[in-house]
C-alpha cells in the first residue's frame, strides 16, 4: 500500500516562522517608539524656539537695552510653562548690544537649554 504524501508544515517549521515573525514585530515596535520619542523632543525644541523668538521681538519693540543682570521670566506656550533668560553684552558697535536668549522647560532643571537665540539689539 502506497503512502500518501503528507501536506502541511511540521511543528518545528511553525515555531521557526513564529520566532522570525516575533523578531520582526519587535523591531517595528522599537522603531515606532523611537519615532514617537523623537517627535516629542522636536515638539519641545520647536515650542522653545518660538518662546525665544517671541522674547526677542518683545525686546526689540521695547527698544531698551538689557542691564548687567539681564532679564528672566516664564512664558506659556503650547499649554506648558517655559523659563527664559536673556543676557546682554557689549558689541564692537556702541549703538548695538548682543543679546542671547536661552529657553528651558520650567518643570525640569535641564543643564542645557532647549533653544538659544542670539541677536543684535539697537539702541533707539
Amino acid at each position: 500500500m502506497a503512502r500518501r504524501a503528507e501536506q502541511g508544515f511540521t511543528l518545528l517549521e511553525i515555531l521557526v516562522a513564529l520566532a522570525i515573525m516575533s523578531i520582526v514585530v519587535l523591531g517595528f515596535l522599537r522603531g515606532n517608539s523611537l519615532m514617537i520619542a523623537n517627535a516629542d523632543y522636536l515638539r519641545e525644541k520647536t515650542l522653545a524656539g518660538w518662546v525665544a523668538m517671541n522674547r526677542a521681538n518683545e525686546l526689540r519693540l521695547a527698544g531698551q537695552w538689557l542691564g548687567e543682570n539681564g532679564a528672566e521670566g516664564t512664558d506659556l506656550m503650547g499649554d506648558r510653562r517655559w523659563r527664559w533668560r536673556a543676557t546682554g553684552k557689549v558689541s564692537p558697535d556702541p549703538d548695538m548690544q548682543v543679546v542671547t536668549i536661552e529657553v528651558r522647560s520650567a518643570d525640569g532643571q535641564a543643564a542645557s537649554p532647549l533653544a538659544s537665540l542670539t541677536m543684535f539689539l539697537g539702541q533707539s
